[in-house]
């Protein structure tokens, strides 16, 4: 005889009252638990180092002029505005291995003991580096500092605009601050230089030009002085072209 309809919905059904009973009596078990996961959960979360990340903005300007440009591209006129790929260049140097190093050197980074920690650098390791008895020299300490900034730090233009971000995430908000701002300063005289550079390019050029232009007014000069000479022709006041019959002349009375 095959059971009905509702003695298998009988058997599924849930029995509420057997189940909180067993709750209820295992409630220590749940309770402890509980507390053991909060404090386990507690212990990793305060164990984590706090990260922060600090921003410095650069606005890229296009202050190309005649003088500046490429003896070739002299003749065209100059571009008012920056492209996305010039803006994408800038960010390019700003990763640049130099500019990292030169922040590096700057700021002592490779004995600096908040950012060992950003490298993930040991105790043990910097003492024995102190002391002479790690692997590398100076030189190849800057270059792991180096290594490690560049994996903390961010550079990015901002969506259609010639501004560029600098991001540096450190265990350290001072330290944070203190690297992006000076990898912008860094880069910001590393322009002045290569402007510098491009004045002193412009002024040899401008001088060369003067002195080319120098030599063909002393030519012209000479040649008209040849072709009034071949003529009869006198300058009187004023540089005014004289005929001989115009030419002032004295008489005996």
């Amino acid at each position: 005889m095959s059971k009905s309809r509702r003695d298998y919905a009988a058997a599924d059904d849930i029995d509420l009252a057997t189940l909180g009973s067993a709750v209820w009596r295992a409630k220590g078990w749940i309770v402890g638990l509980a507390l053991l996961a909060g404090f386990v959960t507690f212990i990793g979360l305060s164990m984590v180092r706090p990260l922060y990340t600090s921003e410095a903005r650069i606005l890229i300007q296009n202050e190309e002029s005649v003088f500046t440009r490429p003896t070739g591209e002299r003749t065209m006129e100059p571009r008012t505005t920056l492209d996305e790929q010039a803006v994408q260049s800038q960010v390019q140097v700003l990763t640049s291995r130099d500019l990292i190093l030169q922040v590096v050197k700057d700021l002592d980074l490779a004995n600096n003991t908040a950012f060992a920690k950003d490298a993930g650098v040991t105790l043990l390791r910097r003492m024995l580096t102190r002391f002479g008895l790690g692997r590398g020299t100076p030189e190849s300490q800057e270059e792991r500092a180096a290594n490690a900034l560049a994996e903390h730090l961010d550079v990015f233009q901002l969506s259609k605009s010639s501004v560029i971000a600098i991001e540096y995430t450190s265990g350290d908000p001072k330290l944070a601050a203190q690297v992006a701002n000076k990898l912008a300063d860094v880069y910001v005289g590393w322009q002045r230089s290569a402007k510098i550079a491009q004045t002193k390019d412009a002024t040899a050029w401008l001088k060369d030009q003067i002195e080319v232009l120098r030599k063909t007014v002393a030519a012209s000069e000479e040649e008209a002085e040849k072709f009034r000479a071949s003529e009869g022709l006198y300058a009187g006041s004023n540089n005014v072209t004289l005929t001989p019959s115009s030419s002032p002349s004295s008489t005996a009375s």
